[in-house]
């Protein structure tokens, strides 16, 4: 299975994106840098494994921002970012937004945001 993103308008200026990847590394972005003077705001993503029984690390690329590495497993087969604490996840500057897996498993992923 190859990279895969879907994205759809879901109104009120925020966009949805969804797919899976199975590659090690950055892959392709799983959402497109949005042009010079524009920045992809994250509302919400989450991750998972298709495959529990085998780990990964999964980094999340913002633009210029790297989150810590999360460890996918049997113990926890999905993980979430969200700004639940009141902080926008912000990407910079035609930053685009990429799962980096530190070995060739399947995850499927989910990402809402919005463009500024």
């Amino acid at each position: 299975m190859a990279d895969s993103v879907t994205t759809s308008n879901i109104g009120s200026g925020s966009t949805m994106a969804w797919g899976s990847r199975d590659q090690s590394g950055d892959g392709a972005a799983i959402v497109a840098a949005p042009g010079a003077g524009k920045s992809v705001v994250i509302e919400e993503i989450y991750f998972w494994t298709t495959d529990p029984t085998t780990s990964v690390t999964v980094t999340p690329k913002f633009g210029t921002l790297t989150f810590l590495p999360m460890q996918l497993s049997s113990a926890r087969p999905g993980m979430s970012i969200d700004r639940a604490s009141g902080k926008e996840i912000r990407c910079s500057n035609n930053g685009a937004v990429y799962l980096n897996l530190g070995s060739a498993v399947a995850i499927q992923f989910m990402c809402f945001y919005n463009v500024r």
